[in-house]
């Protein structure tokens, strides 16, 4: 019986964190159908050192716009205009480089000075752990609380890694609510910061309060209820 590997994480990290995984692998060339790809084979077949070059060949495949040769002298300017290529913007555009930019370091790609002075003193969890011989998928199950994004992306565009917040709701009624927080709060207008935060406090105070007014509509016990 084929190895499919999307209903298995779904299973595991359930459906909103299976589906990221299924979104970045597919991205990464490391699916083929359902099941692993060539590529993907390899790379669990290897150890140690010789697991890095085959990671930055999926890297060069997959993120095809940024021409790899250069990067030991290019400037975050350079980057940025490859990266107009996909269709990212704003903070999904910098998690997606800074992603690029440590899974590529990780992996022995030499970066110019500019480029490596902004790539984070914490190396991107799951690739960088598996480079030197780890799994892929560290870290506690994604199913609640500030958790480390693995390696997914919405859309066309290539991965991006960042911490996240996400909070599944099991409603009264039957069924959950999946909320996931992927924003900088410093770019946010007031009015959307004020959105974001009374929507953090009726996910985290359902259940625990009585009804609760938002701007959208009223809500009962956690229940939405339309205007």
């Amino acid at each position: 019986m084929p190895l499919e590997l999307p209903a298995l994480w779904r299973a595991r990290y359930g459906d909103t964190a299976g589906a990221q995984l299924v979104a970045a692998f597919r991205f990464l060339g490391l699916l083929d159908g359902d099941g692993p790809s060539e590529a993907l084979k390899g790379i669990a077949a290897s150890t140690g050192d010789s697991r890095k070059p085959l990671l930055l060949d999926v890297l060069r495949r997959s993120y095809g716009a940024v021409p790899f040769e250069k990067l030991s002298a290019a400037s975050l300017t350079d980057l940025r205009q490859w990266f107009t290529a996909y269709p990212l913007a704003g903070h999904t555009q910098r998690k997606a480089i800074s992603f690029l930019l440590n899974a590529a370091r990780a992996c022995g790609q030499t970066l110019s000075s500019e480029l490596a002075r902004s790539v984070r003193s914490k190396v991107a969890g799951d690739v960088a752990g598996y480079a030197r011989g780890g799994v892929l998928t560290r870290g506690k199950p994604l199913h609640s609380g500030r958790q480390q994004r693995p390696a997914g992306r919405r859309g066309a565009g290539p991965v991006g890694e960042e911490t996240y917040n996400v909070r599944t709701v099991k409603l009264a009624s039957g069924g959950t609510v999946t909320v996931t927080l992927d924003l900088d709060l410093f770019e946010l207008s007031p009015d959307d910061k004020e959105f974001v935060l009374k929507l953090v406090a009726l996910v985290r105070d359902y259940g625990k309060t009585g009804p609760v007014t938002t701007p959208a509509g009223s809500v009962t016990n956690g229940h939405a209820v339309a205007r």
